[in-house]
């Protein structure tokens, strides 16, 4: 399984999405959920850049390795293009933003589960909190 997100937890973590995910990982999900048919790279990778502002960018190249992430994950799909420059992939959401939060959701319980298999409240706490639809 893809690591795709780690929890920081202390005393000075954010009440968000920044407790799961860096700042632009955030962002890149944003703007893919906002295109539904699919965007590129490098308008994923534009946009961020300009929401942070001068005196923060990042590398094209890790906002293309969290996108893959997420594919990895099944949380993105792509579809392939041509273009300038040969192949190129078009990102878009393969799942709801509800059931991207329920995954991250369960994949903290397993892995709790896993670390703390005696502790059958954990299983009940788990079944409690599955998400109504």
């Amino acid at each position: 399984m893809t690591k795709l997100w780690t929890l920081k937890a202390d005393i000075n973590t954010p009440d968000d999405w920044g407790a799961i995910l860096r700042q632009y990982e955030k962002m890149a999900l944003d703007i893919v959920y906002a295109h539904p048919n699919g965007v590129g790279s490098g308008a994923v990778w534009s946009s961020i850049n300009k929401m942070l502002g001068p005196e923060r960018t990042i590398s094209r190249a890790s906002v293309i390795f969290a996108l893959n992430r997420f594919v990895n994950a099944k949380v993105l799909g792509f579809d392939e293009a041509t273009g300038k420059g040969g192949h190129h992939r078009l990102y878009k959401p393969i799942m709801t933003w509800s059931e991207f939060e329920e995954l991250v959701i369960w994949r903290f319980i397993e892995k709790l589960m896993l670390i703390f298999p005696e502790k059958d409240s954990l299983r009940e706490k788990a079944e409690r909190l599955k998400v109504q639809t």
